[in-house]
């Protein structure tokens, strides 16, 4: 929502503070580096832990427990929250071109080749097909959940995951790619409108990640909407008065 919403705003109206504010320049980069780096580890850490839960191995499924989820989540969000603080630092409004960018050369060729193309892109998308498939097999090779038919809640969800992540990441990066690639050559204003439009449409498809897993979950799996309804209602009806 943070970083649609501004861009939203610097397409419609015209309104970019990213040239006018300091401060936005950086929180707005150090969001970007911070919450989408978070949510992707929440996936790929979720993807890991069906393939414990799953798995025949008891050393294996003693993994996959909530008291070790939060500790790995409070392990997560504190690297990351490290992880954006080059991005308060090296983010500024540069006085020549008045374009938020980084001030640092070393940041500077960090921020596509590790963070864009390889943190970004390449381990999350890697994880998810991975495990999501690794899962899938554990419960298609265990009889008792293939004869409930769980595999077919699970392999619609994957897909799913998969789905989103192909036509959101990997454009995403194959894009990413290109421009670092090409960042040296001279361009002509024509190739330059058309890369600028390019830019946008990926960056726009590159949220349908985040904002359609859930959706796409409740088409997907009747137990998930079964189990979103059961927790919407419990929610509804916490701190009232049982009549009876």
């Amino acid at each position: 929502m943070i970083n649609l919403v501004s861009r939203i705003v610097m397409s419609g109206d015209g309104i970019d503070l990213t040239r006018t504010s300091v401060s936005w320049c950086k929180i707005r980069n150090f969001s970007i580096a911070t919450l989408s780096l978070l949510s992707l580890t929440c996936s790929c850490l979720a993807t890991i832990d069906q393939y414990f839960a799953t798995s025949q191995n008891v050393s294996l499924r003693r993994l996959s427990n909530i008291q070790l989820a939060h500790r790995i989540l409070i392990v997560m969000i504190i690297v990351w929250f490290c992880h954006g603080i080059p991005f308060l630092v090296f983010y500024n409004i540069s006085s020549t071109t008045n374009i938020c960018a980084s001030n640092n050369l070393s940041f500077a060729v960090y921020y596509p080749s590790v963070y864009f193309i390889t943190l970004n892109c390449t381990i999350p998308v890697s994880i998810m097909v991975i495990f999501g498939y690794l899962a899938y097999r554990n419960i298609h090779s265990t009889r008792i959940l293939a004869e409930q038919q769980a595999d077919r809640q699970l392999v619609r969800m994957i897909l799913i995951e998969a789905l989103l992540i192909l036509i959101s990441y990997i454009q995403y990066g194959v894009h990413g790619t290109y421009m670092l690639m090409t960042s040296n050559m001279i361009k002509s204003s024509n190739r330059l409108n058309i890369e600028g439009f390019v830019s946008t449409m990926a960056n726009l498809i590159y949220y349908l990640y985040f904002s359609g897993s859930c959706y796409m979950f409740l088409l997907s799996s009747s137990r998930f909407r079964q189990e979103a309804v059961k927790q919407l209602l419990f929610w509804r009806k916490q701190n009232r008065i049982n009549p009876s």
